[in-house]
């Protein structure tokens, strides 16, 4: 397919069945809009088949995501919603899975907005460990007043009960009035192995443009002591 629409970043799906297109061009679109349009004009995240080209609607705008595996083993695309308006199902303020063949619709799992929208980043390629995720909060406007600012923890994929670790804090500060270069790369960014035993992270503990890389190691057997 060729389009004008030129996107913000695609990735193939954990199984490779198919493709995850995302589109930042703020149209302010509700979630059922971008999927009534065209390749040409839609915004936000599809999940395209390869066997037959037909996409499922993930997503109103390309919001910081992962594709990661749920506790049954679903394909699945991890995301945060800050508009309960133009994505009802996903929330306000909340981390959402849905199931790239479109079974089940969306699922909330943790809601991370306590009165100011904040960034996080998301890392899901768990495929050794399916059915959670690790999650980084970063540039909190609350002073961290919850447990889960300015931390990493890990999120499970499931429906229901679904639990919340807390791995450590990272230590970066992020100063907005530094240029971009600086604090971009002071973004935390974590990022987690196939059997989620490690994760790495940057961190400036607010000595910009100073930036270090640190690694946290778990023990193959961290889910039975939780």
């Amino acid at each position: 397919v060729l389009t004008n629409n030129k996107p913000n970043h695609c990735s193939t799906s954990p199984d490779g069945t198919g493709i995850i297109i995302g589109w930042s061009n703020f149209t302010n679109r509700t979630l059922a809009q971008c999927a009534a349009d065209t390749i040409d004009q839609t915004d936000g995240v599809r999940y395209y088949k390869f066997s037959d080209g037909s996409f499922v609607q993930l997503h109103y705008t390309s919001e910081h995501s992962d594709q990661a595996y749920d506790v049954n083993g679903n394909e699945v695309y991890v995301a945060v919603s800050y508009s309960d308006v133009r994505q009802p199902l996903a929330g306000d303020g909340q981390l959402f899975m849905s199931r790239l063949d479109g079974v089940g619709g969306f699922v909330q799992l943790r809601r991370i907005y306590n009165g100011n929208s904040y960034p996080i980043h998301i890392s899901g390629s768990t495929k050794k460990r399916p059915g959670w995720c690790v999650v980084s909060t970063y540039g909190s406007p609350n002073n961290a007043s919850s447990w889960d600012d300015e931390t990493i923890f890990f999120l499970e994929l499931k429906a229901r009960n679904s639990r919340h670790v807390m791995v450590c804090h990272h230590y970066s500060w992020l100063r907005y009035s530094d240029p971009v270069e600086f604090y971009y790369w002071a973004e935390p960014h974590a990022s987690v192995n196939a059997d989620l035993t490690r994760i790495m992270w940057h961190a400036d503990f607010n000595e910009e443009p100073n930036i270090w890389s640190f690694m946290a190691a778990l023990p193959s057997d961290w889910p039975s002591r939780i």
